[in-house]
């Protein structure tokens, strides 16, 4: 397989600008076809823009990043679109850098499970649950990218807070002057963990429109400080998602547990696509 993209990723106090492609080789371990190896190359143009004055000397890594990419899976799902039992579980590394050249030198490992059980009862619900766990560290240089540590937050991450918002922070000035306001940056996170657990039911069913009624918790963690669960945020929701002619559309609302100063009491998100 290959792609090729050019996108741009608005995040909080800077935004980003990749350009490149990808190129992999896959193969079927089984004859059932379940169990999937493949290995990539990557070549992506990294551009940050909008960045504040005081925030400038942690992009020092941007540029080409040169990485290889492999990913092992296993797939027990009866549906891989609209699955309704079953269970997914896929392991990956990235290594940027070193022998393969870049501006940027790092080691990246994920980790995800997904599990989908029926529940035998009226209206025939289906209890899914997603987990995702991540390590990023630096290989020939002392820190992490800034633009490549993780954030979490938004419609297919944690919902109820804005998106990319949860993670380590810096307070830095908003401008050269030493006199101006300072603001609150999220500088992401090395190590990061999400957890999604949603019941999905039949609304109109010949229509195909769904409810889901969900809860999340996660965030992303400071160097060093490994994944520290007391330090876990925590949402609830509902939702509304009708398998239209298109694609998948997702309309839900998310509502932090414990809110913090400056986080809204819930948020709307809206979006076409499957979650998990």
């Amino acid at each position: 397989g290959a792609n090729l993209y050019n996108r741009s990723i608005v995040l909080q106090g800077f935004n980003k600008l990749e350009q490149g492609g990808r190129v992999t080789l896959g193969h079927y371990l089984d004859s059932r076809r379940e169990t999937h190896i493949s290995a990539s190359y990557q070549l992506q143009d990294v551009t940050v823009t909008d960045v504040a004055p005081a925030l400038r000397p942690l992009f020092s890594q941007q540029g080409l990043t040169s990485s290889a990419i492999s990913d092992l899976s296993w797939d027990r799902r009866d549906n891989r679109l609209f699955p309704t039992k079953g269970f997914y579980t896929a392991v990956s590394g990235e290594f940027a850098g070193g022998p393969f050249g870049g501006a940027a030198d790092f080691f990246r490992a994920r980790y995800n499970a997904r599990g989908f059980v029926p529940i035998p009862v009226p209206l025939e619900p289906i209890l899914r649950g997603n987990m995702n766990m991540g390590w990023i560290v630096p290989t020939l240089t002392d820190t992490v990218p800034v633009q490549e540590r993780f954030r979490v937050c938004g419609i297919n991450s944690i919902r109820g807070f804005g998106i990319n918002s949860l993670g380590p922070r810096l307070r830095v000035l908003s401008q050269d002057d030493p006199a101006s306001p300072d603001v609150e940056f999220v500088v992401g996170g090395t190590q990061v963990f999400t957890l999604n657990l949603e019941l999905e039911f039949p609304l109109i069913k010949p229509a195909g429109i769904r409810g889901v009624l969900f809860t999340d918790s996660g965030n992303a963690f400071e160097p060093g400080a490994g994944i520290v669960f007391d330090d876990l945020r925590y949402s609830y929701g509902f939702g509304i998602r009708w398998f239209s002619p298109i694609g998948p559309l997702r309309f839900e609302w998310g509502f932090p547990v414990d809110r913090e100063p400056g986080e809204d009491a819930r948020q709307f998100e809206f979006t076409i696509g499957s979650f998990f």
